[in-house]
């Protein structure tokens, strides 16, 4: 992946992650006591994850990319592009 892919990927974590939170604060106010507290913390979150979205599957052939994927219950996984994606929760972990 290139360097161009790369800094483009880690913008589109970045804001996803921030609307995020966002849209936490603006459905549940009564529950985000601080709306800015909130999105620094997304931020920092999405910081945290840049390392690992850069990183190649090599279980099968040719190499394939490895992206941060919201799963359909809510839960951020590592996911990569193969044919058959082989997933992995944030701690590295794989994942049935």
């Amino acid at each position: 992946m290139s360097q161009h892919r790369r800094e483009q990927r880690v913008r589109e974590l970045t804001d996803h992650i921030v609307k995020l939170a966002n849209d936490l604060a603006l459905a549940a106010p009564d529950k985000v006591e601080n709306r800015a507290m909130t999105l620094a913390v997304a931020t920092l979150q999405a910081a945290a994850l840049v390392p690992n979205i850069v990183f190649e599957c090599t279980l099968d052939s040719p190499p394939e990319e490895v992206t941060v994927k919201v799963t359909s219950s809510g839960v951020l996984v590592y996911r990569c592009f193969h044919k058959r994606a082989h997933e992995w929760d944030l701690n590295g972990t794989p994942r049935p």
